[in-house]
């Protein structure tokens, strides 16, 4: 009775810690994310003020360059998002099939 309780304590354990990293992920990815304000608005309102051309141009390259950054970012998590999923639905079809009453008992 008491391995029993081992096994089904270590399997709430795990599917508690699969969660935990699911919804982390599940934040990152698609909550946690940077307000999304169009690029030339950013430049817009960064460069009313400046005369200089130059200038400018390089505030622009900064702001597509971080605009790019951000991008490869919520790229990367989704992704890492998809893997978690992944793993948590195969350990939970893996603890289906092994306490499946359609298995056959030996």
């Amino acid at each position: 009775m008491k391995k029993i309780f081992l096994r089904r304590r270590r399997w709430w354990l795990l599917l508690a810690s699969y969660l935990v990293v699911f919804v982390g992920t599940g934040y990152i990815a698609f909550i946690a994310k940077d307000p999304d304000i169009p690029l030339m608005q950013k430049v817009a309102a960064m460069t009313d003020r400046m005369p200089d051309a130059e200038t400018k141009a390089a505030l622009i390259n900064i702001y597509k360059q971080e605009e790019a950054e951000h991008e490869t970012k919520a790229e990367m998590a989704a992704q890492a998002f998809n893997v978690v999923l992944g793993s948590l639905v195969g350990f939970l079809s893996a603890s289906a099939v092994k306490v499946s009453p359609w298995r056959q008992r030996e």
